[in-house]
């Protein structure tokens, strides 16, 4: 910032809220994204990737019947019972 300017400052003033989570005095609450462990590489993903970032396994597929995300693994769809194993 080289100070000869009001709008650096603005700008500068505005950043840090947004990464402090505060606005006029108030505090907010960031959203946290729930993540869990790749069961290949461990590394944490978001619950909503379809393959983990690291290593490529594949963590969510679509049900062949309902059409739902279903985790990878799984050998029944949870949502209508579907077998998963039949490709």
């Amino acid at each position: 910032m080289c100070g000869h300017n009001h709008l650096h400052q603005i700008n500068t003033q505005h950043d840090s809220r947004q990464s402090t989570g505060t606005h006029a005095g108030f505090a907010y609450p960031q959203p946290q994204t729930a993540t869990r462990p790749c069961p290949k590489c461990s590394t944490p993903v978001q619950e909503d990737f379809v393959f983990c970032p690291s290593c490529g396994t594949e963590l969510l597929m679509v049900c062949p019947e309902c059409k739902r995300a279903v985790e990878a693994e799984w050998t029944r769809c949870a949502f209508c019972g579907a077998d998963l194993t039949i490709a």
